[in-house]
């Protein structure tokens, strides 16, 4: 899809941005992605553009969104729906009141802190364990992970991604997460469009599609649904970039 075809029809498109891996490069941690300034840019000439409807809809929560993307403050679904804010300025509602138990969180802990190359990522409403410094132990620790997960009966489920094991209750996705934003007045009757890159991004692709919309897949590390319209989160970045120019020249 061509920025173009937005800009001729401004009106007519809500756009939805996964950030890990779409907008942002994978870094070996959470804490180390780069966020270029020049992106921060594009995203407040689109958010112009579209009269605010543009979202960002991440596994993180959308405190760690602001920090990332700072003095933006963008609509967006965090930890993959659970959490929820409707606009600039709009206060964040939580959308599951499935949080995880805190002597579930103590033996996830405690798995992690046996393997000094783990990396323990604690939520509100999940907690994500990554093994990229160590892919090799990966299938012996998420046979253990099932077990606690088996023997605590609290109906949490491990969700893979990018080198990690979400572990969280599925009830919330990216696609609930798009249901729930495009009932707002500002996104509403208009064609989503859904970029993502991961294994959790297919519940949003879905749902974009449902509703007439496009989806399209960033490749990475997660063999997408679809081919990837996209080689790497730095062409995404240079899509958004073109678009944001063509704004600008139109204005």
């Amino acid at each position: 899809m061509q920025p173009a075809e937005i800009l001729n029809d401004p009106t007519n498109w809500a756009l939805f941005l996964d950030v890990d891996g779409t907008l942002l490069d994978v870094a070996a941690t959470p804490n180390d992605v780069q966020v270029p300034p020049n992106l921060i840019q594009s995203l407040q000439r689109i958010e112009v553009l579209l009269s605010g409807a543009l979202a960002l809809v991440s596994g993180r929560t959308i405190g760690t969104l602001d920090r990332l993307f700072a003095p933006l403050a963008l609509t967006a679904a965090g930890e993959h729906g659970a959490e929820l804010r409707t606009g600039p300025g709009q206060p964040i509602e939580r959308r599951t009141n499935r949080l995880l138990d805190p002597a579930l969180k103590a033996q996830l802990q405690q798995l992690v802190a046996e393997h000094p190359a783990l990396l323990l990522e604690e939520k509100p409403a999940s907690i994500v364990v990554h093994y990229r410094k160590a892919p090799e132990i990966g299938p012996g620790i998420e046979r253990r992970l099932q077990a606690i997960l088996t023997k605590a009966d609290q109906g949490f489920g491990i969700f893979p991604s990018k080198m990690s094991w979400d572990i969280r209750d599925g009830t919330c996705t990216k696609g609930t997460a798009l249901v729930q934003i495009m009932a707002l007045a500002r996104f509403s009757g208009r064609r989503p469009l859904y970029i993502g890159d991961d294994r959790t991004d297919e519940d949003g692709f879905l749902e974009a599609e449902r509703r007439g919309g496009i989806a399209l897949a960033v490749a990475g590390e997660y063999r997408a649904s679809r081919p990837p319209a996209f080689a790497s989160p730095a062409a995404v970045r240079a899509w958004l970039a073109k678009l944001a120019a063509a704004r600008e020249a139109a204005a």
